[in-house]
């Protein structure tokens, strides 16, 4: 009896095990390549809905977007806790570009990957955060598009951090 207990036991540890490490988007449900290219997603069962890619222009301060479907996507499953992929490419100028994806689950829980080229520099990171619903809200329900997408930074920054899966810098000198 005992035996059997502890063989159970220990199966069950291993299948839990098993599935924690496929989370999604916990750092393990990903594969990180070298600098250039995004995480690949490594559990086959993952599914999100893809929202596309935003383009914004302009500082940060007043941020334009032009086609804002996409993020206006993203902030819909954010806010109700739909799993979703979304694609962010910022050049405002030579001086600053970022290049973003964001992915999320059913939980609003959402992984951002970040490769940002400030003048002489370039940082890597890919971090999970969890979102508060009610500022998913008011990003949301904000008129001007730039606003929102301000606000969606803010909400990252403002989020709990879950997890760190990398970060990277590289300066030039």
């Amino acid at each position: 009896m005992r035996r059997t207990v502890t063989v159970v036991l220990g199966l069950a540890t291993v299948l839990l095990a098993s599935a924690c490490a496929e989370s999604y988007p916990q750092c393990k449900a990903f594969e990180f390549g070298d600098l250039e290219s995004e995480p690949r997603v490594t559990d086959d069962d993952a599914s999100f809905e893809d929202c596309g890619r935003v383009r914004v222009e302009g500082p940060m301060n007043a941020p334009l977007v032009p086609n804002a479907s996409a993020l206006d996507c993203a902030l819909e499953h954010l806010a109700d806790g739909r799993a979703m992929r979304m694609e962010l490419d910022w050049g405002p100028d030579a001086e600053y570009s970022e290049t973003a994806v964001i992915w999320s689950d059913d939980g609003r829980v959402a992984m951002r990957w970040r490769r940002v080229t400030n003048d002489l520099s370039l940082e890597r990171e890919a971090r999970v955060y969890q979102l508060d619903a009610a500022q998913l809200e008011e990003c949301r329900a904000l008129e001007d598009a730039g606003e929102r997408f301000s606000c969606l930074y803010e909400a990252f920054d403002a989020g709990e951090l879950v997890e760190t899966c990398q970060t990277k810098t590289f300066a030039s000198e």
